[in-house]
């Protein structure tokens, strides 16, 4: 469990090693009555593992089996981790809270490791042109998932160091619990900030209204609901300020470049980037001239991040406020080329760990996309796509799925009949769980899943806070994410649900003894 806990956020073999380690565990204890006895009486494994028998039932109208073999391979943690966690003796309280600290502490090293690379201190023979391609051990959504899980963690230990007066470890806890949400700022997570943003409201309403800490409580909230209009209105001005409408009667349309040749406006096109417009001031054959002696990447090819790398080079022009000539491209540092070539579309976007980049392209986007352009590559707005194609699905397979193993075919399929946008290499599934399980096993297979995902909050009479936070976490992350499409997705919610559901998560998170768990 502790090679467990420590592999999520750092290995996926250690993850598949600890599965079979523990599934060897359970062989070599041969009391096999009495574990199978804790496993039936506990109503939360068996339904998570007739989940797992829905994805085998689901087989028998499926007819890709290499899809169908993988997607089992990968579920396998529905099966196995519910069943072993259910059917070993429970843990006492020291060895319960070790797999927590020993799963912070994994964190930790991943975020410092990933860090080093984005600091260029720890060498990386891959090129990093999206800040995300840091988190080299799990995509940076399941890493953002650990961070802010070991948050709340950390804000359990302070709480409880700070009942024995271990203030040393308060403190300690304290700086790395800051540490994680500076991270998320570097990793430019906005996923991971809502989802911890969406966690502290939980988090102080359950600490007011549940166990009646009225001070932290309110202050908590009012805290958190400042901020979150603050942000609001933060968002809202500047999306106005990016994108008012443009006085076109300064330009002068007889104008010629340097070198004598005409220039090229749409004043029907309203892109924009530091509020100068993308499509005035045009030049393209110089541009592409230039643009020649400058880089080895083609005028009319793609940037390393898949786009076209003169419409790349058009939005950094404009936002460095530059005619797109010759002239303009002349005016270009070699960071700025560099940057162009890694599909860097704004001269800010240069700048390092910040969550206003990661703002601003999510606005710029949202613009884009409302403006018609093609939405591939985008992290947001393709979602709209993916969206729009798996409910398509759905409606066709509303009653029974499509079956386990042809998700990748119908998505195949239906992005044709679509005719959609997307380019072929961005055309995905889902990225949201719920419409996923809907669309795989029909109405009824999702409301089987709501009912085995929230069951133990139903069941149990006091679920501790830190098991309500978990169950957020992985809840909110499904509306934006096939969490449990990948190993390290399902190995992280299973993990830790099948623990918090094995010891019946009754023991309150706040206490600072509590017996055994």
């Amino acid at each position: 469990m502790l090679l467990m806990a420590a592999s999520i956020p750092l290995s996926v073999f250690g993850m598949s090693l600890a599965q079979f380690i523990m599934a060897g565990a359970w062989l070599l204890d041969k009391d096999y009555r009495t574990k199978l006895k804790l496993f039936y009486s506990n109503k939360a494994s068996l339904l998570w593992c007739g989940f797992y028998g829905l994805h085998l039932l689901g087989s028998l109208w499926s007819s890709d089996t290499v899809y169908l073999a993988n997607d089992l391979r990968i579920k396998l943690p529905l099966l196995l981790l519910p069943f072993l966690l259910s059917s070993f003796p429970a843990l006492i309280r020291k060895y319960y809270l070790t797999v927590f600290k020993v799963f912070v502490m994994a964190t930790a090293v991943s975020t410092f490791i990933s860090t080093g690379i984005w600091l260029e201190i720890i060498p990386y023979k891959k090129e990093i042109t999206d800040i995300r391609q840091i988190s080299i051990f799990i995509s940076h959504i399941r890493l953002s998932l650990c961070v802010v899980f070991s948050f709340f963690l950390l804000l359990w230990f302070i709480r409880n160091h700070h009942q024995k007066k271990n203030y040393a470890f308060v403190i300690a806890d304290a700086m790395l619990a800051l540490w994680f949400i500076a991270f998320l700022f570097i990793l430019e997570s906005m996923t991971g900030m809502i989802i911890l943003l969406a966690c502290l409201f939980i988090f102080s309403a359950m600490l007011l209204f549940k166990y009646r800490y009225y001070k932290t409580g309110i202050v908590g909230l009012s805290f958190l609901l400042f901020f979150t209009v603050y942000t609001g209105c933060f968002l809202f001005q500047r999306y106005q300020q990016s994108y008012h409408p443009f006085d076109y009667s300064n330009i002068n349309k007889e104008e010629k470049t340097k070198n004598g040749n005409e220039y090229q406006h749409c004043f029907d096109c309203d892109e924009m980037e530091n509020s100068t417009p993308v499509y005035i001031y045009i030049c393209e054959p110089e541009l592409k001239e230039e643009w020649a002696k400058r880089s080895h990447l083609p005028y009319n090819g793609l940037d390393k991040q898949g786009h076209e790398l003169k419409y790349t080079l058009l939005r950094y022009l404009a936002s460095k406020g530059l005619r797109k000539d010759a002239e303009g491209v002349k005016a270009l540092a070699e960071k700025d080329i560099a940057g162009i070539e890694n599909g860097i579309a704004n001269v800010n976007y240069n700048q390092k760990g910040s969550l206003m980049i990661r703002i601003h392209k999510t606005l710029a986007e949202i613009k884009l996309y409302q403006s018609g352009k093609n939405p591939s590559g985008s992290s947001l707005v393709q979602r709209f796509e993916f969206w729009k194609a798996g409910w398509s699905i759905f409606k066709d397979h509303w009653l029974i799925g499509t079956g386990t193993g042809d998700v990748k075919k119908a998505f195949h399929e239906k992005y044709i009949e679509l005719d959609s946008s997307l380019d072929e290499r961005w055309r995905l599934r889902a990225h949201n769980q719920y419409l996923t399980i809907a669309l795989t096993f029909g109405i009824g297979g999702l409301l089987y899943f709501l009912l085995t995902f929230f069951y133990p909050v139903l069941k149990f009479r006091n679920p501790s806070v830190l098991f309500c936070i978990f169950l957020s976490i992985s809840a909110l992350s499904f509306l934006t994410e096939d969490t449990l499409e990948t190993q390290a997705g399902i190995t992280f919610v299973m993990f830790f649900m099948s623990l918090f559901i094995s010891v019946k998560a009754h023991f309150h998170p706040l206490d600072n003894e509590g017996g055994k768990a």
